[in-house]
């Protein structure tokens, strides 16, 4: 236990501290100047999850090839569904341990925290540059034999808190992974999804929209920790407080999918100068702008009370079905941007609808800290459930 403990505490401090990216490669062009991101001829009439290209490529984890571990890497552009049913591309990274290790025969799909809406921070791009915050945590789903499969949920318009394309793209990406022929997996190999903080809220709508989307898919567990799943109320929590930059960039990056927002009808000069800026930082812009009042950047009062806003909010919000999947829920009780309350409600809701939830609750860290220190449970839960353990629910005690 202590030797967890001590590990957790290290890999959260490779974390936050984030990536160096020293290498002798030239550095990578940008998804959006990079040919490979763009969307063949023809691709419309290929069906959701169909490979359309792939290359190998070099995944970095702090300023390491992962080839030195035995890790293989590939990029795979897909063939998946925009948020009103069109066609679309999009990009996952194909991540296979070792031979030994490979033959474990389990696909996670692990979805980051991305949390930006700039295309140099999607993870296919952040992995090559060795920019990557979360590729501890990969490393330590490698480790236990999972080939990963690491989407760039947000989709071409990079649009941070959109729902329902982030379900389609994860899982059409697992879709491209499992019909991807290096990878060496098959169309029954058993499926896991984890993601934490915006990861997690991908993994929920991955997870709510699996039997609607992708019912063929062996989906057995899903680990999805510190999740925003009411956005409103983590919007209102961050308004004004050290990290109010969350509703800033979440309000960007949603009217790019969901233009009903019409941002144009009522963001103030403030507003718009600020919007220029987001397009150019990743994570560390989520403190870029602390204590800034959101009412500072409308001309029409609170934009949360908005008719169009809270729409949009709604839509996107977890809670619209419960996952066929047994779930794992983790979230420390002093979580200061996704507020565990959020959580509870969701276990709640899925419990009532007859869902399996194992509930784990923890004050070891708050939003941060708890993102690494609480993903070695979410990766023994996965182990337990990919080799074909029974799920604890936590549901009979709610």
């Amino acid at each position: 236990m202590f030797h967890r403990a001590l590990r957790a505490v290290a890999v959260a401090a490779l974390v936050l501290v984030g990536a160096p990216a020293a290498h002798a490669a030239p550095w990578p062009v940008t998804p959006g100047n990079d040919p490979f991101y763009a969307s063949p001829a023809g691709f419309e009439a290929a069906a959701p999850g169909t490979v359309l290209k792939s290359r190998r490529t070099q995944a970095l984890a702090y300023g390491l090839p992962t080839s030195l571990a035995g890790v293989e890497a590939w990029q795979v552009q897909f063939r998946s569904t925009g948020t009103r049913g069109e066609p679309i591309t999009a990009v996952t990274t194909v991540l296979r341990p070792s031979v030994a290790l490979a033959r474990r025969r389990a696909l996670v799909s692990y979805q980051t925290a991305m949390d930006a809406v700039a295309p140099k921070c999607r993870p296919s791009y952040a992995l090559r540059t060795g920019t990557e915050y979360e590729a501890g945590l990969m490393a330590a789903a490698l480790a236990r034999g999972f080939t990963l499969s690491v989407p760039d949920f947000e989709g071409p318009r990079d649009a941070w808190g959109a729902g329902p394309i982030s379900a389609q793209i994860t899982l059409d990406g697992i879709r491209a992974a499992l019909r991807f022929g290096p990878a060496g997996l098959r169309a029954d190999t058993p499926v896991g999804l984890i993601g934490y903080s915006g990861g997690g809220l991908a993994s929920g709508w991955a997870a709510e929209q699996q039997a609607r989307y992708a019912p063929e898919l062996a989906v057995r567990g899903v680990a999805m920790g510190g999740v925003p799943a009411d956005l409103g109320l983590v919007l209102r929590t961050a308004d004004g407080g050290p990290f109010s930059s969350i509703p800033i960039i979440a309000a960007f990056g949603a009217a790019r999918e969901y233009p009903e927002l019409d941002l144009d009808s009522w963001l103030s000069d403030r507003g718009r100068g600020l919007m220029h800026h987001v397009n150019e930082m990743c994570r560390e812009q989520l403190a870029r702008w602390p204590f800034e009042r959101l009412s500072r950047l409308s001309t029409q009062g609170p934009p949360l009370a908005l008719p169009q806003v809270q729409r949009v909010l709604a839509v996107n919000s977890l809670g619209h079905a419960v996952p066929r999947a047994p779930v794992y829920n983790y979230h420390s009780r002093f979580d200061q941007l996704a507020p565990v309350r959020g959580a509870d409600d969701l276990v709640a809701r899925y419990c009532a609808g007859g869902g399996t939830v194992e509930k784990v609750r923890s004050s070891a860290g708050e939003h941060l800290i708890y993102a690494a220190v609480g993903a070695f449970g979410g990766l023994d839960f996965l182990q337990r459930m990919l080799s074909g353990g029974t799920a604890r629910s936590s549901c009979g005690g709610i």
